[in-house]
């Protein structure tokens, strides 16, 4: 999990995601870690899924990113109004 987190913020996302992908998905913060490259991938759905099981059981840095999901949202859809 901490490899795929520097991953992350090297922008690396898919060998980040491999990585999440193959460890415990009981983890609060592998849940948080894999819904930040599933939003800086596009996929928004499983995004906020995974971010929401983080933020119920208290996981703070997932509230937040369940933020950014919201922003992205808000943002795709005033882009699909302009084309």
């Amino acid at each position: 999990n901490n490899a795929a987190a520097l991953l992350i913020s090297n922008e690396e996302y898919q060998t980040a995601r491999r990585l999440l992908e193959k460890v415990s998905p009981q983890s609060p913060s592998v849940w948080n870690n894999l819904g930040v490259v599933y939003l800086h991938q596009g996929e928004l759905d499983k995004a906020e899924e995974l971010l929401n099981q983080a933020a119920l059981v208290g996981l703070k840095e997932a509230v937040h990113n369940l933020e950014e999901v919201k922003k992205k949202r808000e943002d795709d859809k005033k882009l699909k109004i302009e084309n």
